[in-house]
């Protein structure tokens, strides 16, 4: 993948201009996202906007979404909805996604007396209006911290007890065990000790 420092934000395409339509300057948003992931590997998509790719496990899928309360001239929405499956399991006729933007931008605990506190890592919603450099490399950097290094973690047994260890909900029955009974078959029962 190419480095970060090889690509050039182009600034003029998000100038301030109040009469564009905010579906124009979301479109725009995702495009610029796209050129910028394309050059790392993945397939953009422009209909339904989304960046795809694909290893030899796992596929990752980050879809764009906007909101129906945009402001022209003033806030428009680009949502980051990620969600990684696992193809093996895809192939069997299942679903095949493992996590989703809850379980990748959130991290919930508990305190001594058993409450659940929340911790968002990263924000999935963004103001697209007038993006700036400092905006696109927000999004850029809540996709590369917050997504991409979970491709390589959960391959190896640390980062699937990691994920394990901050999962949301109880994960029994879902595709996530499936995944673990199929690659880390020990750690389920070493969990349940």
């Amino acid at each position: 993948m190419k480095n970060k420092e090889d690509f050039q934000f182009d600034a003029e395409l998000f100038e301030v201009n109040f009469i564009e339509p905010c579906k124009e300057i979301f479109h725009d948003a995702c495009r610029e996202i796209g050129r910028y992931y394309t050059a790392k590997g993945f397939k953009y998509f422009d209909s339904r906007p989304k960046v795809v790719y694909k290893d030899d496990i796992f596929k990752l899928e980050i879809c764009f979404w906007s909101s129906s309360s945009n402001t022209p001239g003033r806030y428009v929405n680009l949502e980051i909805l990620p969600w990684i499956s696992v193809k093996k399991l895809k192939a069997k006729g299942e679903k095949g996604i493992i996590l989703g933007h809850t379980e990748l931008f959130i991290v919930y605990d508990e305190d001594s007396v058993g409450n659940r506190n929340k911790t968002r890592l990263y924000q999935r919603n963004h103001n697209v209006f007038s993006l700036t450099q400092e905006g696109f490399d927000e999004i850029i950097r809540t996709i590369d911290e917050g997504v991409l290094p979970w491709l390589e973690k959960l391959k190896t047994r640390e980062g699937v007890k990691e994920m394990m260890d901050r999962y949301i909900y109880n994960f029994k029955g879902s595709t996530f065990e499936k995944y673990i009974q199929m690659y880390f078959p020990n750690l389920l029962a070493d969990s349940l000790q």
